[in-house]
């Protein structure tokens, strides 16, 4: 998918919208029962607004919509604790961002909601691919009814930077035996630069073999090659073995 409209989740009132806001009513039907002994609303989250930085990097986190009028406050649970703004969907277009995140980073987004004396976290929160690096995360607060407009999250994920990668042969491959004709096996190599659109690529190959015997003969060469790939597509390479075999 390359792209996606969310402009039917955007409010364009700028956080004054009312069809996520409830009536102190409603809001005592959720609670059953008196409002005035409860301070904290905590439902179990549908879904978690979870993003894992794979290859690390950092991300750019921006408020595009909300229509909830009470306060929601955008919060980053993990990796570490943070208030990023308070009233979010009061503050359209803030933007926080981060850099030199580790591979394998978890982030983990919410809501703290305020609504006159009563605090909560979010319901949950749907999100929405839009391509390999930008999500759309719709949080909703309280869930009567869940509409996942509240508060509009667009995450745009920034990759590490390039790292070669060796994909074939692998530390534990075989390659084959050498055959009594004699016949070496084919060995094909693959590698690729992830995380790369700065054009060619050119790769220089030298692969090492070491034989030794029964019989104390011994084998021990290099065998040069090179070929380009583009961006991050994967090379490969084919080692020529100039007619140099053992049987």
């Amino acid at each position: 998918m390359d792209s996606m409209s969310v402009s039917t989740m955007m409010d364009t009132t700028n956080g004054a919208a009312s069809q996520s806001v409830q009536s102190p009513e409603a809001i005592k039907r959720l609670l059953k029962g008196s409002v005035g002994t409860v301070s904290s609303i905590r439902p179990g989250k549908k879904v978690d607004a979870l993003i894992t930085l794979a290859d690390g990097g950092g991300l750019t986190v921006t408020i595009i919509g909300g229509a909830a009028a009470a306060q929601l406050d955008l919060i980053l649970r993990s990796p570490v604790y943070e208030m990023l703004v308070a009233d979010g969907n009061h503050h359209h277009g803030f933007t926080w961002d981060t850099t030199g995140v580790a591979a394998g980073t978890t982030f983990d987004f919410g809501l703290i909601w305020r609504w006159w004396w009563w605090v909560g976290s979010e319901y949950g929160c749907r999100i929405q691919l839009v391509n390999d690096s930008t999500y759309i995360l719709g949080f909703e607060d309280r869930g009567v009814p869940p509409m996942y407009v509240d508060l509009i999250v667009q995450v745009v994920v920034h990759k590490g930077g390039p790292k070669l990668v060796i994909l074939q042969p692998t530390a534990n491959s075989d390659p084959g035996p050498i055959t009594h004709e004699p016949m070496m096996p084919t060995v094909t190599c693959r590698a690729q630069l992830q995380n790369y659109n700065g054009g060619t690529v050119n790769f220089q190959w030298n692969l090492r073999v070491q034989w030794e015997g029964d019989d104390g003969r011994q084998f021990d060469d290099s065998f040069p090659g090179n070929n380009t790939a583009t961006n991050s597509n994967v090379s490969s390479w084919t080692v020529n073995w100039n007619s140099r075999s053992i049987g």
